[in-house]
C-alpha cells in the first residue's frame, strides 16, 4: 500500500512543477464501489447460529487480525458492525436499491485541470462528510499549495 501511496504523491508533485495544479480550488467527493465479494458471504455477528458453527471461530480469529493489521490513524470506524463478510470484512454493507458490499473512493480534484490531488478508500458506510477535513490535509501535503476553496456535495 505505501509502495502506492508514494508513487501517486510523486505523481501528484510532478503534476504541481509542471504547473499543471493550482491547488487554490479544489472539489471533494466520494464514489461508492462494489466489493468483489458476494453477499452471500455475510453473517450476523450476534445471531447465536454462529456458536453452532466451528468455522465461525476461525473467522472471528481472521476479522480480529484484521482490525489489528489496520493502522491506528485510519481514522474511521465501521458504521454497522453487526453484519460482516466473511470473505471482505473490510468492505461494508450500503443500502442504495439493493443492499451490496461496497467501498468508498473519496477524492480531492483541482478546480484548474481536473487532476486528482488527494484520494482515500473507506468501507463504503463511511459517511463522506467525516473524509472532507482529512482530504484537504492530505491535499495540502501532496501540493504544498493551500485550498482557498473547497467545493463539495451536501453530503
Amino acid at each position: 500500500m505505501e509502495v502506492f501511496k508514494s508513487f501517486f504523491e510523486r505523481i501528484v508533485w510532478q503534476c504541481v512543477e509542471a504547473g499543471l495544479v493550482d491547488g487554490s480550488k479544489i472539489f471533494v467527493d466520494a464514489s461508492l464501489v462494489e466489493a468483489q465479494a458476494s453477499n452471500n458471504s455475510v453473517v450476523d455477528t450476534q445471531s447465536l447460529k454462529r456458536y453452532l458453527n466451528e468455522r465461525y471461530k476461525q473467522l472471528e480469529a481472521r476479522l480480529q487480525e484484521a482490525r489489528e493489521d489496520r493502522p491506528a490513524d485510519a481514522g474511521y470506524r465501521k458504521v454497522n458492525s453487526r453484519y460482516v463478510s466473511t470473505t471482505d470484512p473490510e468492505a461494508a454493507i450500503v443500502r442504495r436499491g439493493k443492499p451490496k458490499l461496497c467501498y468508498a473512493v473519496h477524492r480531492a480534484v483541482d478546480g484548474r485541470s481536473e487532476i486528482i490531488t488527494a484520494t482515500e478508500v473507506t468501507a463504503g458506510d463511511i459517511n463522506e462528510a467525516h473524509r472532507l477535513m482529512p482530504l484537504v490535509d492530505s491535499h495540502h501535503r501532496n501540493t504544498r499549495r493551500c485550498a482557498t476553496t473547497v467545493v463539495a456535495d451536501s453530503k
